[in-house]
């Protein structure tokens, strides 16, 4: 599991409740991370890979540069997504379900942020506005994707840091304890880096007009009302609730009596 590193030779009783903390707060952070960071995760590659296809149908653009990276960001992704789900086992499946509705229930939001980009481009008189503000949708929700796992892990790791110095003064970490290197595969630094890279050749302002899309209150709303959904405990409920419709199998050994008499109250009786 995760050791810390503690400056005693011997772990006193306090370093060992410590590495307990550790141990317990990594499989809540694993939790986490799978169905926050995953159904972000996923919505960012679906708009990377759409897009992708999109500038394939475009001989003028699908070169060189733009190509290159392209590819390299949709690799980037499927080998995130290869790492992510191997070890989901029998349960496999309801992970892609999960995933899935996730992304039947967020795709008119997505669409909403795709069109409100067009609107200020179109409004500014750049060519291929379309196009572009699906590209630029791509390097929101990656560069989200990234900010989210960022902010997650943060917390976590602070959390350790609070409970050592608050319960356990006598024991110090030689360095700030961090949950970083036991989730970075699920960091989309590679598809992030490599998509701001097509970003930054395709949607170069044109006519030398400053354009800000923070600056337009349809592309916030259209961003706020996604990012209120990926963080929302019931929209995230509601997709665990479908995928486990699907594979009621799972529901025996796999979810609570409690949490299942939750989510059956909210949503309905899910038939076994």
């Amino acid at each position: 599991m995760v050791t810390p590193i503690l400056r005693q030779k011997n772990k006193s009783a306090e370093a060992e409740q410590i590495q307990k903390h550790i141990g317990e707060n990594f499989n809540k952070l694993n939790s986490l991370i799978n169905c926050v960071v995953g159904a972000v995760n996923t919505i960012a590659g679906k708009a990377v890979i759409d897009t992708k296809n999109e500038l394939y149908k475009r001989k003028d653009l699908w070169r060189q540069e733009i190509k290159m990276n392209a590819r390299l960001a949709e690799k980037a992704y499927y080998d995130y997504e290869a790492i992510h789900t191997r070890n989901f086992g029998d349960r496999y499946n309801l992970f892609l379900d999960y995933l899935s509705a996730v992304e039947d229930n967020i795709a008119k939001d997505v669409n909403m942020l795709t069109y409100s980009i067009a609107q200020v481009l179109t409004k500014h008189n750049q060519t291929d506005a379309m196009l572009k503000a699906q590209v630029e949708t791509a390097r929101t929700m990656t560069q989200y994707a990234c900010d989210i796992f960022d902010t997650i892990i943060r917390e976590a790791n602070k959390k350790v840091s609070d409970l050592c110095i608050q319960n356990f003064k006598s024991v110090r970490l030689r360095k700030p304890f961090d949950y970083t290197p036991y989730f970075a595969p699920a960091r989309l630094t590679a598809v992030y880096h490599y998509w701001d890279k097509v970003t930054a050749k395709l949607c170069k302002t044109e006519g030398n007009v400053p354009i800000s899309l923070n600056d337009d209150p349809n592309c916030k709303l259209a961003f706020q009302i996604i990012e209120r959904k990926l963080t929302s405990e019931d929209f995230l409920n509601k997709a665990g609730y479908d995928a486990l419709k699907l594979n009621p199998e799972c529901v025996k050994g796999g979810i609570s009596e409690e949490d299942l008499k939750e989510l059956e109250d909210k949503f309905g009786k899910i038939e076994l």
